[in-house]
């Protein structure tokens, strides 16, 4: 119920400020989170896994085991009777003493216990020493873990009758009967002690000389010398009490260091008894103390995050700060006092230490004038009902209370009424000191007069009152609890309510504890007369330690005669708040709109009402606001639910038992009116109740802004309570008919087919059972029982039935639909989902069945058919990541930025090494940007995968996420490519470019990075999905873990900052067809994007020489430019534009230089001469085809335009189809000429002896010598001859540095073998004759690519005869090299150097190890250095081989394969 400034803690060094009109978190909601943190770290203690213990028992000597099982029993020592531990600093020793009834017990333990379990006695329940933290009904019992820490005390800290203190012995100490009363503190008395005792005694004395010393001159300091009061800041160090007073604790406690002592002790007291000596402020100084204190808390008064100051009331106080240190400066330097530090100097520093207070405490925060305007806008609200209250006690009724009481309550009231016309007209001053003022006066007036009125004013006799009592909290908790009480009491003690509550017979919960210490997340809600007056530390907007007051419990509250009291049992209102885990206690402002006292209007009086038994009533259900000032206006509860409590034979007693009021399976609850309709059937006396049951709505404590939301908070409604007398029945059989009506309308709902057959049974039993209950009933009650007994039984197998209806149907549905409408689709890849989908088909009951459709019901057969054939091999889909940007220059460059983030991961938990606590718990990698992750794997796969059917899978697609590391690093924030062609950036200003909102610990990041493309801004414009339907997938965030801040985001220290990014993964389940997700980039403005497109589409133009075109091919370029430049301009979306670049760049590539149309002619003419068959043509025939195609190729070359070209290549045609038509017709004529020369004579054939028919070898002129190559000559060579000069395969081999070897089979009977080869992109091929089966290239560089081809030749007469060309080898100089290789689940993971001079590597996967058959993987140089293949068989070895590709335009250069090497799957 605060309304007044909240309170902050006094931290000195390193802490905060206390004194600023901020507040750091309220203690209030900070004691609920330490309850609940409490909770926690029991519940771990108790579920810590741990060595096995040994076995429990229940022996009577307390025991504990130890982490290895052993158990300890205790020694009983019966002399000792008291226990005494030091419970203040090293400097006081003030003691606390309890006092045993019982047994003293001790076990000794060794020095390195560091965990133990109470193992007996089995009913005990154990509590530290000095334990007020935990909550009163949380104790150490039989099995509980406890874990040893620093709760350990050393010898000299405490002491036992009887027991000597060992030094090197640690002591813990637990006592029984040992619990917290109603405040929450310990008592001075127990029943018994347990002493564990951890360590060995002392063997070897510690050296004292160094203590005697320092004793020795601690004996000679006076006061006379020094300061000893107010002497608490010396400009080294601060104290609390004062330096003098540490001084005197310290020497005390020094000279009482026994003999022996261990080191460790003996250094304890000679460290502090030194410390403390050179603390003390001499008097030839001046006490600055309260000067440098005021600099201390302005210069350490920066405001926790979220909070802002007030207008300028922090900028006056820098000037006199200014000052103030200019003093400081004067009075010490390197922390010691200077020459000038005299006590003339002192008015001075008193002087400047009181103005720099007065302006400071000006200085406040925009939160606190908040918190303030909301207390004194309570307390002119509640101060004034208050005192309405309190006159509403005229003189008359003076002599019920005693004159002492009497005229101190009137004292109080003259008071508040004084404060109340004091500031009737007073606005809320915005000046912190008048603000402050101004609350606390109204706050100590209100306090005196509440504490006058409820607590001082006492009754001069017996006092009776009206009395109600419910139980909020049982029935919330639908625990067994109390049913209530109403009725009338008399009081002639104490007259409070706890004696109101023992005349009623309720004994006051042990749950439900003062709530000032917070023991209890319960409280006890008290309402007098119309108006809640629950107290604890809180009254009406008043917190107490602001003020002064102490607030009486609510137990401790004096009643007055003809009081009208309501006693709610319940749970207190609960809020979020800011830097806390869990919830904190509410504040009064955030329920006082829920706070509400109910009744039945049907019981006005209190006397109760009585009804007929099976007879129907009504009972009406009102609330009203319970506040102090309220109007007292009733209006209708509706949504209460009603409880009853058993019968009894009377209505005075308090009825315990708290039932839920049933209406067969349902509890009854007001309606809209607030009011039901009931019947009961049993007779006697009953307690019926209804509570507002609706979960609250929490509200927010806003410790940054001020801006406190109110909660909605039902459990604050006080619950209305009546008693009810049933009498017997007049009409017996009209009321079983009744019952029987309402049994077979309950029967009758569903029919026999609904339901499986056994559960029909159960149906039928029950009706059957129920109607012959009703039947035979003596008494209405009996009949009520029979039928309610039936209706429960029918309802709860209908509610099954329909329940698992619904359940088994969804289930199937989902299934099914998990699976493709295409059966032909399902593989052996979802056998698990097939197997589930039928399973959950034979689960079905005839009537599930029947619900499904006939596209369901045939889906599912033709499923089930397949399954029973046999499912086919798996087949897995493609998972890509297409960037688009309005370039294909931009795309390429995005697409290294994403390849780039994707490869360089950061680390999460960002800075842990650099906290304090260095805890690496969030130390992980974060999810790698654009990243595949398919659910079975354990690696992310940058842009590209493949999954199976209906896996889970994920990729991370926000760039803010995936940045924010590396740009948060970057100098100026900024981060660029190697090559400077893209930037990813942040603006310096916390309002800029990447912000961040929230509080705590938690920050939602909005806004965005930046992204820069050759100097030019792009966005994000889309993402689109393809193969998926985009509904399917959902957009989640991701958090980043960073310690050490950013922006607005503050630096914690430990305390760990969550950064959630929004829309940041992407995930959905893999469809049966390849997916892409297409990340569509554009610059930030369509004009903008048209200059790029401009520059883009000119930059391409001029890559194109006009000296290499023929100007008509040229003229081309330039009308393709001409356009798409016009289409540019008159673009007017993004998608116009990107078509717009494609036309363009195809456009102008697709013209030919003057090169290529040269070479084109000339392959055509290549083409055209290596289509002739020149088998029979004679050497001069075949001389002028070489000679014509050698003349076009010149004559190509000197065309200087398209269409002298295109009239050489029609020359050269006629040329070559000249010399075709010629030679053929010499051979038809030579051949008819050889036909009619068969009977020729004899002597014509002289030269051609031993030579027949085509055998003939015809004469050429201008013979070639021996080792010219002729053309293949079918009449020469036979075809076996032939068949060995085809099908060469090369090997290349690479063995020497520098030497790249190719090698091929030797072919029989070949001459020797002419090797062609072009090196990197040359156009042309080289040649060289070899007789061996190899050729070795010398002088090869690294990563140099070359084309080699082979044909081999033979000799036959003097003529070469050239065979086919083998196929063409692309090699690379360079040899890969497997780094790693490991089996993993399922997977293989190949590893290999990196390789700037390549394009990527080529990986081969095979189980064989001659590889054959192998899978062959291809990837490119910037994905990775490695690579994870999936879906490997399980427990299988599979055998690697690596090499390197270089592309060089078209054609790709591959290198030699590496070394084989193995590795078993997992």
């Amino acid at each position: 119920m605060i309304f007044g400034e909240r309170s902050v803690t006094d931290r000195r060094f390193g802490g905060g400020s206390s004194r600023f009109g901020y507040m750091n978190i309220r203690k209030a909601a900070l004691a609920g989170t330490v309850i609940a943190t409490f909770f926690v770290v029991l519940i771990c203690l108790c579920r810590m896994p741990q060595a096995v213990f040994a076995e429990e028992t229940n022996e009577d000597l307390p025991a504990i085991t130890d982490m290895e099982g052993k158990r300890h029993t205790a020694i009983k020592d019966e002399k000792v009777r008291k226990i005494s531990w030091r419970v203040t600093e090293w400097w006081k020793p003030s003691y606390r003493t309890v006092t045993l009834s019982g047994n003293f017990y001790y076990i000794d333990m060794p020095d390195d216990l560091k965990l133990f379990k109470f193992a007996a006695p089995e009913n005990a329940k154990w509590r530290l020493m000095g334990d007020t933290d935990s909550p009163a009904y949380l104790f150490y019992k039989c099995g509980f873990s406890f874990t040893v820490g620093d709760e350990a005390l050393e010898s000299e800290l405490f002491k036992i009758d009887g027991h000597e203190a060992v030094p090197g012995v640690r002591y813990l100490i637990f006592f029984t009967g040992y619990e917290l009363d109603k405040h929450g503190k310990l008592p001075n008395t127990a029943r018994d002690a347990l002493l564990i005792r951890i360590g060995n005694p002392v063997t070897k004395p510690g050296d004292r000389t160094e203590l005697d010393k320092l004793l020795e001159k601690a004996e000679k300091i006076t006061e006379k010398d020094y300061y000893t009061d107010g002497d608490h800041y010396n400009d080294k160090s601060f104290s609390e009490v004062g330096f003098w007073k540490e001084f005197r604790h310290a020497f005390d406690y020094a000279k009482r260091v026994p003999k022996p002592a261990s080191e460790k002790t003996i250094k304890k007291a000679a460290d502090n008894l030194e410390k403390t000596m050179e603390n003390l402020i001499s008097k030839s100084n001046a006490n600055a103390s309260e000067l440098l204190d005021e600099i201390h808390e302005m210069e350490n008064s920066g405001l926790p995050y979220g909070q802002e100051w007030y207008e300028d009331t922090y900028e006056q106080c820098l000037p006199v700060l200014a000052e103030a240190k200019a003093l400081k400066d004067r009075l010490y330097k390197d922390h010691e006092p200077t020459a000038e530090n005299t006590p003339a100097l002192q008015n001075t520093v008193d002087d400047m230490a009181k103005r720099l207070h007065a302006v400071r405490e000006r200085a406040w925060s925009t939160a606190a004038v908040k918190q303030y305007k909301r207390a004194f806008d309570g307390m002119r609200k509640y101060l004034p009902a208050m005192i309405k209250l309190a006159e509403s006690l005229g003189d008359d009724k003076r002599n019920q209370y005693t004159g002492e009481s009497w005229d101190k309550f009137k004292k109080a009231l003259s008071e508040a009424k004084k404060i109340e016309e004091k500031y009737k007209n007073t606005k809320f001053p915005y000046v912190r000191p008048e603000a402050k003022k101004i609350v606390k006066e109204h706050q100590t007036a209100f306090v005196g007069l509440h504490n006058a009125y409820y607590k001082e004013l006492k009754p001069a006799g017996p006092v009776k009152i009206k009395l109600t009592i419910s139980d909020i909290s049982s029935a919330r908790e639908g625990k067994e609890g109390r049913a209530g009480y109403r009725g009338e009491v008399t009081l002639s003690e104490e007259r409070t309510v706890k004696e109101a509550l023992s005349k009623a017979g309720f004994e006051i919960p042990t749950d439900v504890l003062d709530y000032e210490h917070y023991a209890s997340l319960k409280e006890l809600r008290l309402y007098i007369n119309g108006s809640d007056v629950s107290n604890g530390s809180y009254v009406y907007g008043v917190y107490v330690r602001d003020v002064g007051f102490k607030i009486i419990n609510s137990l401790d509250i004096q009643l007055h005669p003809g009081d009208d009291v309501h006693i709610a049992l319940g749970f207190r209102a609960y809020t979020r708040v800011d830097q806390t885990i869990a919830l904190g206690p509410a504040f009064f402002h955030q329920y006082a709109d829920s706070v509400k006292l109910s009744k039945f209007k049907e019981d006005e009086a209190g006397a109760g009402i009585e009804v007929e038994a099976g007879k129907e009533f009504k009972l009406s259900t009102e609330s009203m606001k319970a506040i102090l000032g309220s109007d007292g206006t009733w209006s209708p509860a509706k949504g209460m639910s009603f409880f009853i409590s058993n019968s009894a034979e009377d209505n005075t007693k308090n009825q315990k038992e708290l039932n839920k009021l049933m209406d067969g399976m349902e509890q009854v609850m007001s309606g809209e009116d607030g009011s039901v309709k009931l019947k009961l059937y049993h007779e006697g006396w009953f307690v019926i109740s209804a509570y507002d049951l609706e979960k609250d709505i929490t509200g927010h404590n806003d410790n940054f802004k001020g801006n406190d939301t109110a909660g909605v908070y039902h459990g604050v409604n006080s619950g209305a309570i009546i008693r009810v007398h049933v009498t017997a029945s007049k009409n017996l059989k009209g009321v079983k008919s009744d019952l029987r009506e309402r049994l077979d309308s309950v029967y009758e709902k569903h029919g026999e087919g609904f339901f499986k057959p056994d559960r029909w049974t159960e149906i039928q039993t029950a009706y059957n059972t129920g109607k012959e209950g009703i039947e035979n009933a003596e008494t209405a009650g009996v009949a009520r029982d029979a039928q309610q007994v039936a209706i429960k039984a029918i309802q709860s197998v209908h509610d099954m039935t329909v329940k698992e209806n619904k359940e088994n149907l969804s289930n199937f549905r989902t299934i099914l639909n998990k699976l493709p409408d295409d059966v032909s689709l399902i593989t052996s890849s979802v056998e698990g989902t097939v197997k589930e989908l039928i399973a959950q088909h034979k689960n079905m009951s005839g009537y599930q069945l029947a619900q499904l459709t006939g596209t369901e019901t045939e889906k599912y057969k033709q499923i089930a058919k397949k399954y029973r054939k046999g499912l086919p091999e798996s087949k897995q889909y493609s998972l890509k990541v297409k960037i688009e940007a309005d370039t294909d220059e931009a795309a390429a460059i995005i697409k290294s930025m994403a390849e780039e983030l994707a490869t360089n991961v950061d680390n999460n938990g960002v800075d842990w090494d650099k906290t304090p606590s260095q805890n690496p718990f969030y130390n992980h990698p974060l999810s790698a940007y654009l990243s595949w992750s398919v659910e079975g794997t354990h690696a992310r796969a940058p842009l590209e995968t493949y999954s199976a059917p209906l896996k889970s899978v994920d990729i991370p697609i926000d760039l803010n996420y995936a940045a924010y590391v590396k740009v948060k690093r970057a100098d100026n924030h900024k981060l660029y490519s190697d090559f400077g062609d893209w930037c990813i950036y942040d603006e310096e200003e916390n309002d800029k470019g990447l912000t961040f909102e929230g509080s705590g610990y938690n920050f939602t990041a909005n806004g965005k990075i930046g992204f820069k493309v050759n100097e030019v801004e792009y966005e994000l414009s889309k993402i689109t999905y393809s193969g998926i339907d985009e509904n399917k997938v959902k957009i989640k965030g991701l958090q980043i873990q960073d310690y050490s801040g950013y922006k607005n985001v503050p630096n914690q220290g430990n305390i760990v900052n969550n950064l959630t990014f929004k829309n940041a993964l992407a995930s959905f389940v893999m469809p049966y067809r390849d997916v892409t997700v297409t990340m569509h980039w554009k610059p930030v403005s369509l004009e903008k994007s048209k200059e790029n497109m401009t520059n883009s589409v000119n930059n391409k133009f001029g890559e194109y020489v006009e000296k290499d075109y023929f100007a008509e091919d040229y003229a081309d370029i330039v009308k393709i430019k001409d356009k798409v430049l016009g289409e540019i301009t008159d673009a007017e979306d993004f998608d116009t534009l990107k078509a717009c670049s494609s036309k363009a760049f195809r456009g102008m590539k697709n013209v030919p230089t003057a090169e290529e149309r040269v070479d084109e002619a000339g392959d055509d003419i290549e083409k055209l001469v290596k289509g002739i068959d020149t088998e029979h043509f004679s050497g001069t025939e075949k001389e002028a085809l070489e000679t014509a195609k050698k003349d076009a190729g010149e004559a190509f070359k000197k065309a200087d335009s398209r269409e002298k070209l295109e009239s050489a290549v029609s020359a050269a045609k006629k040329k070559i189809s000249d010399i075709e038509s010629n030679a053929k017709a010499r051979i038809v004529r030579e051949k008819d000429e050889a036909n009619n020369g068969e009977n020729k004579k004899p002597d014509d054939t002289k030269n051609d002896i031993g030579k027949t028919g085509n055998d003939v070898k015809q004469p050429v002129k201008n013979k070639q010598s021996a080792e010219s190559v002729k053309p293949r000559n079918t009449a020469a060579v036979n075809a076996a001859e032939r068949k060995k000069l085809t099908g060469l395969k090369l090997r290349y081999v690479d063995k020497a540095k520098g030497t790249m070897k190719v090698a091929w089979k030797k072919v029989a009977g070949a001459a020797s073998y002419k090797v062609e080869y072009r090196k990197n992109d040359e156009d042309r091929w080289s040649d060289v004759t070899v007789t061996s089966n190899s050729y070795s290239f010398t002088n090869m560089k690294r990563n140099t690519g070359i084309r080699v081809r082979v044909l081999a030749r033979t000799k036959v007469m003097d003529d070469l005869y050239d065979g086919k060309y083998s196929l063409i080898g692309s090699y690379l100089m360079q040899r890969g090299t497997v780094v790693k290789l490991t089996g993993r689940k399922k997977a293989v993971f190949v590893k290999w150097k990196k390789d700037k001079g390549v394009s990527g590597y080529q990986v081969s996967l095979s189980k064989k190890r001659s590889l054959k058959n192998a899978l062959i993987k291809n990837f490119t140089k910037k994905k990775s250095s490695g690579i994870l293949i999936r879906d490997a068989a399980k427990d299988s070895r599979y055998y690697v081989r690596i090499r390197a590709y270089r592309k060089i335009g078209a054609v790709r250069y591959y290198g030699d394969w590496s070394k084989v090497r193995a590795t078993r799957v997992k």
